[in-house]
């Protein structure tokens, strides 16, 4: 199903026939697309937003589901994103990875209201590395604005948390 690509050849001689082995590399991991959006702004208590990698720099996995692209935190995190245009609905998944074994993580997505201050268009249950990631859909605001916050509710040390599954379909016209 997977077009191979050749990456080299070995020749052998068995006894004076020649034989040539291509050798090849399965096209078996997904490329990571690249991200709807752009950070602006990161923040958080532990290490550092990880792109496509969990915040202890592993490959992201989510009851045994691997997600080839996606964000990484660890503790406590505030990352603020910026989408081309405003409008339009932004959806994924946020969760805890496998190994994290006791995490426990709140999800929130805000955005900056009109008096300045923060409204929550999403807020997950306490996510746990048992249970399953939750879905989000939230409009995206005309400032093409939105923060992505973990909340850390057990240690921040251990406490991490993955945001995948990315999609975003601006207004039609």
């Amino acid at each position: 199903a997977y077009p191979g690509l050749v990456v080299g050849a070995v020749v052998l001689t068995f006894h004076g026939l020649v034989l040539a082995l291509l050798l090849t590399v399965q096209a078996i991991a997904t490329i990571p697309e690249p991200l709807p959006f752009v950070v602006v702004d990161h923040r958080q208590t532990q290490s550092q937003l990880r792109l496509h990698r969990t915040g202890h720099k592993r490959k992201i996995r989510v009851q045994g589901i691997p997600y080839p692209s996606g964000l990484g935190t660890l503790g406590n995190a505030v990352t603020t994103i910026r989408f081309p245009e405003g409008g339009g609905v932004f959806s994924g998944r946020c969760g805890t990875p496998d190994y994290a074994i006791n995490a426990i993580v709140r999800c929130r997505i805000r955005t900056l209201n009109e008096s300045g201050g923060l409204s929550e268009l999403f807020s997950s249950y306490e996510l746990q590395r048992s249970g399953p990631s939750q879905p989000f859909s939230v409009a995206v605001p005309p400032s093409g604005q939105l923060q992505l916050v973990v909340e850390s509710l057990n240690d921040p040390k251990v406490d991490s948390a993955v945001w995948v599954d990315f999609a975003y379909q601006g207004e039609q016209p």
